[in-house]
């Protein structure tokens, strides 16, 4: 559904999917599970999570004026919480939670250029604290530089515990993922043993390629 700043009125909507996930499970809908980017010329892309607990993170788009046929990038146990966006080259980049509802799931990444979706690959490679999706606070969020580089941001820990500690990563131009967490106190250097709490904490890059990371609510 489109919002008109020149007649201050919506547009009619328009339905995508009747089998997408409403939200993560819990008596309040905390947990989105879907995301929406613009390019250039203010077409919207979407990426969602299918319903059921075996299920697909699906991306659609709006070409010419019409939506395409949704493609899948993804299938396995519980793909949630989706993020995406649009590079200034018009390149798309995503990032999800897989198996999420296991004690430590897994970050997910992909990129679409010239009509294609990449292989899906493990952010979290050799992180074995990724927080679940259990208490709602889990959200990976995705955000790229001018040169084309892919940083994560997402949560370690335990649901409900209190090791819990906010993780960026990006990617290498070799493809590989390099930790870059902020530091778990003020001052110091980037620590992966920093108690930074955070719900769904969100990356931002500027027009000068400097990366923030804006947390929901925080104990240093």
């Amino acid at each position: 559904q489109t919002f008109s700043t020149t007649t201050d009125t919506w547009g009619s909507r328009t339905v995508l999917t009747t089998s997408a996930d409403i939200d993560s499970g819990f008596s309040w809908p905390r947990g989105g599970q879907s995301a929406l980017t613009l390019d250039a010329n203010g077409a919207p892309a979407v990426l969602y999570a299918t319903s059921g607990t075996s299920n697909q993170m699906r991306f659609t788009a709006k070409v010419g004026g019409t939506w395409s046929s949704p493609v899948t990038l993804a299938s396995g146990t519980n793909e949630m919480r989706p993020s995406l966006v649009t590079a200034p080259d018009g390149t798309l980049y995503a990032a999800w939670l897989e198996n999420a509802e296991a004690t430590h799931p897994t970050i997910k990444y992909s990129h679409y250029a010239n009509g294609t979706w990449s292989a899906p690959e493990t952010v979290s490679a050799g992180d074995s604290n990724v927080l679940s999706e259990a208490n709602g606070d889990q959200g990976p969020s995705i955000a790229v530089d001018h040169s084309g580089r892919a940083y994560v941001c997402y949560l370690d820990g335990t649901a409900n515990g209190t090791n819990d500690y906010v993780r960026l990563r990006y990617r290498t131009s070799g493809g590989t993922w390099a930790d870059d967490s902020p530091p778990g106190k003020p001052g110091g250097a980037a620590s992966a043993s920093g108690t930074l709490f955070a719900h769904t904490p969100q990356v931002y890059i500027s027009s000068t390629d400097d990366v923030y990371i804006f947390l929901g609510h925080d104990v240093v």
